[in-house]
């Protein structure tokens, strides 16, 4: 009696009862016609291929409970995300045959797949200076280094605590050069944030994570990844053919650098798509210069202002106001949440220096000195990271 079995699995079986009693091999072909980036027509050819296991288990489940427990994603969207490649990534082939990157040491005529290549380059950060002073590698650094000395046992003693043995000495890096590499990535390591953008979460940033527990001792594992989404320009998707599109250079060459900074904040946070509108940046020049001659005047016309105790009610309401918005604005900070650090730093700042204003006005009395050199020096503070 036969057993049923779903279509997806009966489809596989009988395919290969076919290809192992003769009667069929393998075939496949491209859906159309391939083209490549040079603008060529491609043949394609069924190769031996080398493959990234990802999907091991025991890999992966060191990875899930990493993301689960240990790493700050900033929002349940990352971490849910991560969560669901982590579940669904399995083999990843490594196609390059040319080109920059790492040769498979067991088949050197293929290259480590790229977005696998390039997931622990932070590591590098630390201790570049000592090995090349200049972009491409050709000036020596601090270290006086030759690229052929660094083996891979003297990378081991710098990433991975191995002792500074006889052998990891005879590459001929000075003893002093070694420690002081050493001490500098220990100092950096475990980076606390990784930024990039969420089309890298189910490539590049998985395998960021997999290789750093596979590579490193617990303590040198990632912090935090800060996902964000893509930029738009003023409501609507950047692109150069029609004409809706800037870059950075163009934008502070455009509005100055701390304007073009409060619209990228007033853009929006979280993994979805931010919008910078050119109307928010224009209005934040004016504002920044009108906010800068109030401070200069309240300073200048100072001696005028109240001084001595604190009224009750004007002054009590306006120093706990601003102190609170300084504690709101920090949290926010922290949690990479600038559209809402800005609300607290410069709009809801500003909005409180418009009731203290007014209700003194409105009560007879002048503004108190000291709270009004406060309110100034606070908001200086507070909105220093986004316009300095």
């Amino acid at each position: 009696m036969l057993t049923p079995s779903k279509v997806e699995a009966a489809k596989n079986a009988v395919r290969q009862d076919l290809i192992d009693a003769g009667d069929a091999f393998p075939y496949a072909e491209p859906e159309g016609r391939i083209v490549s980036r040079s603008g060529d027509e491609c043949i394609t050819a069924l190769l031996d291929q080398w493959f990234m296991d990802y999907g091991e288990q025991q890999w992966k489940e060191q990875a899930l409970g990493f993301v689960e427990n240990d790493l700050k994603t900033y929002s349940p969207e990352t971490q849910h995300n991560f969560k669901a490649v982590l579940n669904w990534l399995n083999q990843w082939a490594v196609s390059r045959g040319y080109g920059l990157g790492t040769k498979l040491p067991w088949d050197p005529v293929y290259l480590v797949e790229s977005l696998s290549d390039s997931t622990i380059y932070m590591a590098y950060y630390t201790v570049a200076h000592y090995l090349h002073s200049d972009l491409y590698g050709r000036a020596p650094g601090l270290a006086k280094v030759a690229p052929e000395q660094m083996k891979d046992i003297v990378w081991d003693y710098l990433f991975c605590r191995t002792e500074l043995s006889d052998e990891v000495l005879a590459s001929g890096i000075t003893k002093e050069s070694l420690e002081s590499m050493r001490r500098e990535f220990e100092y950096f390591y475990p980076l606390d944030l990784r930024v990039s953008g969420k089309d890298l979460m189910p490539n590049h940033l998985t395998f960021f994570i997999y290789n750093h527990l596979a590579l490193f001792p617990r303590e040198y594992w990632p912090k935090g990844v800060r996902i964000n989404g893509h930029l738009l320009l003023n409501a609507e998707k950047m692109s150069k053919s029609t004409g809706n599109f800037m870059t950075l250079q163009e934008t502070v060459a455009k509005y100055g650098a701390d304007a073009t900074r409060i619209a990228m904040a007033d853009a929006g946070d979280g993994i979805n798509d931010s919008n910078f509108e050119e109307d928010v940046a224009d209005n934040s020049i004016l504002a920044l210069f009108t906010k800068r001659d109030l401070f200069l005047d309240l300073i200048k016309k100072e001696d005028e202002l109240r001084t001595g105790e604190y009224n009750s009610f004007q002054d009590a309401l306006f120093s706990n106001e601003i102190h609170l918005l300084v504690h709101q604005a920090r949290q926010q900070y922290e949690l990479t949440n600038y559209k809402l650090a800005l609300k607290s730093s410069w709009y809801d700042f500003t909005s409180a220096w418009s009731t203290y204003k007014e209700a003194c006005a409105a009560g007879g009395i002048k503004m108190h000195k000291e709270l009004v050199r406060r309110f100034i020096e606070l908001q200086a503070l507070t909105i220093g990271p986004l316009a300095p």
